[in-house]
């Protein structure tokens, strides 16, 4: 299959939010294949330029690599990703590393190239059934937008045969053709992209948590950030924001909250950025955070972000 041109490459990042935000939402694993395909490309993007052709299985394994760091227990308990009867990849991941004693902090490409026999074939199969689902289910509809399918970053491998791609065997070639300009654009975009999905996951589990979640426990487990202590200066950060909501701009009351624009984890090491006084951190009514959605950061809210001071450090 020839690499196709997409007809409007600057409109991909937005239509990547508009798939992430309006997409169905039963599995976890939609957002985590978007978040393992940003890292693909990026991985494979080189001096030349950003390849053509992408190998399926490659995201898959990388979508692997991310549900195996997800695995450590919320307040002893189990992170819920799906809406669905039936076991989870992340519960399938879970359920393996528990049998062969494996740790979630080690890379699972270490255990692979590590393990003993046995081991590394129940590791292998465990990568073949996260291959089969994420390449015959996910990929192929990771561009559905309002039940739209829009092919608006790459094209799937070309149809098998009998059309049930689940059926190809583990070391069948499954290769994702990037659109020309697109995938640049995508990739450029990726510093606001991947806190967006990261976001989207977020609400996702928070939503389906037996429990009232903690979102900044649930955040540090999903994604290993470790969050600075922002309630002592809770009242100066109101103050520098005249009392009003990032998101609506609506006046606070006593109860608000206090997080990071972009996710601490993308900032961390830069004072500004990730300080608690930089202009990463902003306040908003409780009831707007409460479900953390790809909407708020929208390009309004991009721009008074950057619009703004680039210290306020000096006055907390």
């Amino acid at each position: 299959m020839t690499p196709s041109s997409s007809p409007n490459p600057l409109m991909a990042p937005q239509k990547v939010a508009d798939a992430v935000a309006r997409g169905a939402k039963t599995q976890s694993y939609k957002f985590v294949t978007w978040l393992a395909l940003l890292t693909v490309l990026s991985r494979n993007t080189s001096e030349h330029g950003v390849p053509a052709v992408l190998d399926a299985n490659e995201v898959a394994d990388e979508v692997l690599a991310i549900y195996w760091r997800q695995t450590r227990p919320y307040k002893g308990q189990l992170l819920v990703h799906t809406r669905q009867r039936g076991r989870s990849l992340l519960e399938h991941t879970d359920e393996l590393q528990k049998a062969l004693g494996l740790a979630p902090r080690t890379d699972v490409s270490v255990h692979l190239r590590k393990a003993d026999t046995s081991t590394r074939k129940a590791l292998l199969r465990l990568r073949t059934r996260v291959r089969n689902v994420i390449c015959s289910q996910a990929l192929p509809r990771l561009q559905v937008i309002a039940g739209v399918h829009d092919p608006f970053l790459f094209d799937v491998w070309e149809a098998h045969p009998g059309g049930n791609t689940s059926q190809w065997p583990d070391t069948q070639s499954r290769e994702l053709y990037l659109r020309r300009g697109a995938a640049r654009v995508v990739l450029d975009a990726s510093r606001l992209l991947v806190p967006l999905i990261q976001s989207s996951l977020l609400a996702f589990v928070t939503a389906n948590s037996p429990q009232t979640p903690d979102e900044g426990l649930v955040e540090q487990t999903l994604f290993g950030v470790d969050r600075i202590a922002l309630q002592r200066v809770r009242v100066p950060i109101g103050e520098l924001h005249d009392g009003r909501c990032f998101y609506c701009r609506s006046k606070l009351g006593s109860k608000f909250d206090i997080d990071h624009f972009l996710p601490w984890s993308w900032a961390d090491g830069d004072a500004d950025m990730g300080g608690v006084g930089g202009r990463n951190v902003w306040v908003s009514s409780a009831t707007k955070v409460s479900v953390i959605s790809p909407a708020p950061r929208g390009p309004q809210q991009v721009r008074r972000w950057l619009g703004r001071p680039p210290a306020h450090r000096v006055r907390l």
